[in-house]
């Protein structure tokens, strides 16, 4: 049988998996969301020459996040002041695509350490001998069958 420590840390550790893995899912397809978005900043900026400011980075962010509101989830702010105009797509592919996959390796960091830490929580709280393995308490002699009639 097994303790209520065992079914409260499987509720809990099941919640929080669900958390990390809706996350995770979500910045995998934002992260496909990318490649849309970089062809959508091509267009907008076609006809556009010039070094980008920080301000006119962040409406560009803005215009792509209006287009593409799953990587506004994940991409809040931008700054690529300095850029090429011609450069700034393939410069913002390339960092929202590193960003997102550090974000994602971040979710499946956090998800084996709580499988861990539940896994030490459970058998903290275990109430089995370490050396036998059978459960510490010992049953009554009242459940015990007697079978001395052979």
């Amino acid at each position: 049988m097994q303790t209520p420590v065992f079914h409260v840390t499987g509720v809990v550790l099941a919640v929080l998996l669900i958390i990390q893995l809706s996350l995770m899912i979500g910045a995998i397809q934002a992260k496909d969301a990318v490649d849309s978005a970089e062809i959508f900043l091509n267009q907008l900026l076609e006809n556009t020459y010039g070094t980008v400011g920080a301000r006119d980075s962040q409406k560009i962010l803005d215009a792509v996040t209006e287009e593409y509101p799953i990587i506004g989830s994940y991409i809040g702010v931008a700054n690529f002041s300095g850029n090429d105009v011609t450069n700034l797509a393939e410069s913002m592919h390339e960092t929202m695509i590193s960003y997102l996959n550090s974000y994602i390796w971040n979710r499946v960091w956090w998800i084996l350490g709580m499988i861990v830490v539940a896994c030490l929580v459970v058998m903290m709280f275990d109430k089995r001998s370490p050396t036998t393995g059978k459960p510490k308490h010992k049953a009554s002699l009242a459940s015990r069958k007697n079978y001395d009639d052979f």
